[in-house]
């Protein structure tokens, strides 16, 4: 993951895009439901451990299914998911079913589709609704767990299993790659979903508890570790980005407890 200037700050401004639109768009759900709606009751409750299996099972039934070659019950699964959290992101802003198919619109375009900005523009609107559906399961110290945990996975599936690896390359050939990519000659620099929608989610809990300022360190600590996962890394090897999303999201808590002294 070591890329030219132009590709550079192009991928790391559109990272820190998705997180503001993101964060916009779980701001407007509060407007409209209210904070009371994606509140948890526990501060640690069983999200933290089937959060991370359901991960862990769905890699594998993804990998399964594509070792099978059925293609049509991946892209399948690709437009549920999507249509879902565009649609939850939309419905802040329009009627719910203009939403549903508005979103239903932009995936049948997107598969179709080979422009990576149409691709990106539309994923600004996913991690959002992702947030959203999720945030109700945990609180904000759970959610630190969860980013630790998940770290430690994706340092697992890229750098000694490398089925991570796997799936992006199986999305690739289906054009249903979930995350953010880059046209760099032949081939792409590419960001994964997770990358964006985890540092999103704590962000996205701490602004529901009222930690505005928190929220908004953690997103610029998790740009922070992302730049410098970009900058030490070397050309044409794939790199787990959790760790250093997780490091830095950790690094903007730290920054605004020194803020509170």
């Amino acid at each position: 993951m070591k890329y030219d200037l132009k590709t550079t700050l192009l991928l790391l401004s559109l990272f820190l895009l998705a997180q503001i639109v993101g964060l916009y768009i779980v701001s407007r759900n509060f407007e409209v439901y209210g904070v009371e709606v994606f509140e948890s009751e526990e501060v640690v409750n069983d999200a933290l451990y089937t959060l991370p299996i359901s991960i862990i099972i769905l890699s594998i039934l993804f990998i399964i299914i594509s070792r099978f070659k059925v293609n049509n019950l991946l892209i399948l699964w690709y437009g549920f998911a999507f249509v879902l959290s565009v649609s939850v992101s939309l419905s802040v802003f329009i009627n719910e079913l203009y939403a549903l198919i508005i979103a239903f619109c932009l995936l049948l375009i997107k598969l179709t589709s080979k422009d990576n900005y149409f691709h990106n523009m539309t994923e600004l609107l996913v991690y959002g609704g992702i947030v959203v559906i999720i945030m109700p399961l945990l609180s904000s110290f759970s959610a630190i767990i969860l980013l630790l945990i998940i770290s430690v996975y994706d340092y697992i599936a890229v750098r000694l299993s490398k089925h991570m690896i796997t799936l992006a390359k199986t999305q690739f050939s289906l054009n249903i790659f979930s995350g953010l990519k880059i046209r760099v000659g032949d081939s792409n620099a590419i960001l994964g979903g997770g990358d964006i929608a985890f540092p999103l989610l704590l962000a996205g809990i701490l602004l529901r508890d009222g930690a505005l300022l928190a929220s908004i360190l953690v997103i610029y600590g998790a740009l922070i570790g992302l730049t410098l996962l970009v900058l030490i890394g070397k050309e044409n090897r794939y790199y787990p980005a959790m760790p250093f999303i997780t490091a830095g999201c950790l690094l903007g808590l730290a920054i605004n407890s020194l803020a509170l002294l």
